[in-house]
């Protein structure tokens, strides 16, 4: 129930090319945070839209961490 938004969020930032694997991870976190939030915090939201929360929390979060991340080191070919 409280990741698979999160995961369809991962799965939506893999096609992202300028995404990270730092920012995916701490998406991920901030998603399933989100939805536990949401699930049992004040507002109440109907459950089929916990995994939109739960996605677009991910994809928000995770191009925002993704943008301060330093970009992998390009490989030396010869």
């Amino acid at each position: 129930m409280f990741f698979y938004g999160s995961i369809l969020g991962v799965f939506i930032l893999a096609m992202i090319r300028r995404s990270r694997a730092t920012g995916a991870f701490v998406g991920m976190v901030a998603g399933i945070s989100v939805v536990g939030a949401v699930a049992f915090g004040l507002p109440q939201v109907a459950f089929l839209w916990h995994n939109v929360i739960g996605a677009v929390t991910v994809v928000a979060v995770g191009l925002l961490v993704s943008a301060f991340s330093p970009a992998p080191p390009t490989p030396v070919t010869r």
